[in-house]
């Protein structure tokens, strides 16, 4: 059977389209439906009304109208739940805070509200000489669970920078002028070139350091330590190779290994040294263990040849010392 108002196929024992919710007339047959509304109905043989009847829905059918109207309220709630969604967002997320705003102190202001930043006194008429000796960074000096970096000045003019077990060897020197104090450091990339120095603090509450670069808009601030350097002991029976004991030298003597009967090594580049333990693990391969920030290891491949006074370590020629 055919709806005479959607044209679906609906059961022969329908008294209502289930899609449109036509009413049907089992009185007259449906036997043409058309795509602009219009449906023709031809009555049955025998029914109680032989003449055509024609049905045009001008207006929404009642099915259409509902649907349309649930769409509609649909919608509008959807909106409105969106747009207050968005206003609550607004105010819990975004909302603008003035920014704080520090408060000139004057005459009228209460004791109780004049704070102002604490700071060492700084020592009378201090010199490069006031520097000598192992500082470390302010933010570090209560740190001893783990390797931190130190910096020591020494009289002779030689700056050395300890992390773990590495050693790098520098040099400072004073520049100061007329107007102010200023040291020449060149130890490392971050301390290189000439810093304004203030030496301030005492004897009972310690002293403090600080370098600063107004150009670079560079500040430390480093506080007097007993600098500690971490050093990486080798086993009781390290397994070694006994043609690599000893010291060696590139050609240009800017590179050197040093390697002892006891499991010890040192590596030196330039100005940079290691310190750590060696062992060879496997054929043809050295294992180094050394500290920076944690224990670190590294595998680096060797060959020895016929010539006992010459070696290659990764890549590189060594010559017996």
């Amino acid at each position: 059977m055919i709806c005479p108002r959607c044209g679906k196929e609906i059961e022969d024992s329908e008294t209502l389209c289930p899609f449109c919710m036509q009413e049907i007339n089992k009185n007259v047959e449906f036997n043409d439906f058309r795509k602009d509304g219009f449906v023709q109905i031809q009555a049955k043989e025998g029914a109680k009304h032989i003449e055509p009847e024609s049905i045009s829905p001008k207006y929404f059918k009642l099915a259409e109208f509902n649907i349309f109207v649930i769409a509609v309220v649909y919608i509008l709630l959807v909106s409105v739940f969106t747009v207050f969604s968005l206003r609550f967002l607004q105010k819990t997320t975004f909302t603008y805070v003035e920014p704080y705003k520090i408060k000139p102190i004057t005459d009228d202001t209460p004791d109780e509200q004049e704070t102002t930043e604490a700071s060492l006194p700084v020592v009378k008429d201090y010199s490069i000489k006031n520097i000598y000796g192992s500082w470390c960074f302010e933010k570090d000096k209560d740190n001893t669970a783990s390797p931190i970096v130190y910096y020591t000045f020494e009289s002779s003019g030689l700056l050395q920078e300890n992390f773990g077990s590495i050693e790098v060897k520098g040099s400072f020197s004073d520049v100061s002028d007329s107007d102010s104090k200023k040291i020449y450091l060149n130890v490392d990339s971050d301390f290189r070139g000439v810093f304004n120095y203030v030496v301030a603090g005492d004897e009972k509450n310690g002293y403090v350091l600080e370098l600063y670069q107004e150009d670079k808009n560079v500040q430390y601030k480093l506080v007097q330590a007993e600098a500690k350097i971490w050093n990486v002991k080798p086993p009781e029976n390290p397994k070694i190779d006994k043609k690599l004991v000893g010291k060696w030298y590139t050609e240009d003597k800017k590179k050197a290994y040093i390697f002892t009967e006891t499991g010890s090594f040192k590596r030196i580049t330039g100005n940079t040294s290691t310190k750590g333990a060696w062992s060879v693990d496997s054929k043809n391969t050295l294992t180094v263990k050394y500290m920076r920030d944690v224990l670190s290891e590294r595998d680096i491949p060797y060959a020895t040849g016929n010539d006992e006074n010459r070696i290659i370590v990764n890549g590189v020629e060594y010559i017996r010392s």
